[in-house]
């Protein structure tokens, strides 16, 4: 994402790569300072990579918008066509769009640690049927955005592999990006037997609260 400064585009961040899927949700978010009556102009950039380390060359495509813009739309969601890609597609239903939410938040933010970890998960079958063996996972949390009606990732975990009692990277979230600060206000925790194809299959899901957690914690 890149922000004008001065007519100058300034690069305010990068999201996270995800492998090998047509409809990628990024849980990685930016800050931007919000200045009234000022028109601040964002630019989204799409690339295609096929290597972690592979430097950034194959552009999909671009969006425009402004701060104004996202805020005035319903539920602060503005989804837009990816448009310019270095390949010469003009967008359109060959380069797919791209959705953008902004929701206000308040500093300084508290951060939660999710520390996770996994317990005889069931085997999976080889190839053929010849034989089977741990799966490969991963975590994600979600919650429900501002309207109540769209589903946000908000962390995703690495993968573990081939292991039936997986102990998952910690999570980093802040209580703003999990539930908004309120403590009651539900969030999902969901394991994901991991596809190369992007196809994940989920293997299990448990809603919680932050006060559940703190109550739980205080109990040990």
């Amino acid at each position: 994402m890149l922000q004008s400064i001065d007519e100058v585009w300034t690069v305010v961040g990068q999201t996270e790569v995800v492998w090998n899927n047509l409809n990628p949700h990024f849980t990685r978010t930016f800050v931007v300072d919000y200045e009234f009556e000022v028109v601040q102009r964002l630019r989204f950039e799409v690339y295609d990579v096929d290597r972690a380390d592979e430097p950034l060359r194959n552009l999909l495509g671009s969006v425009h918008m402004t701060v104004g813009n996202i805020a005035g739309s319903r539920g602060q969601t503005l989804e837009q066509p990816i448009g310019g890609g270095s390949d010469g597609r003009v967008g359109g239903a060959n380069c797919g769009t791209l959705r953008v939410r902004l929701e206000e938040i308040k500093m300084p933010q508290d951060t939660l640690i999710l520390a996770l970890r996994g317990l005889n998960l069931q085997r999976v079958p080889t190839w053929f049927g010849l034989g089977s063996k741990a799966p490969t996972t991963f975590v994600a949390v979600s919650r429900l955005d501002q309207t109540g009606t769209d589903r946000v990732v908000v962390a995703r975990s690495g993968e573990v592999r081939h292991d039936r009692s997986p102990v998952w990277p910690k999570m980093e979230i802040t209580i703003h990006k999990l539930c908004h600060g309120d403590m009651s206000r539900p969030f999902r925790i969901e394991i994901y037997r991991y596809k190369r194809s992007g196809n994940h299959i989920l293997l299990s899901t448990q809603e919680v609260t932050f006060a559940q957690l703190l109550q739980q914690q205080q109990q040990q």
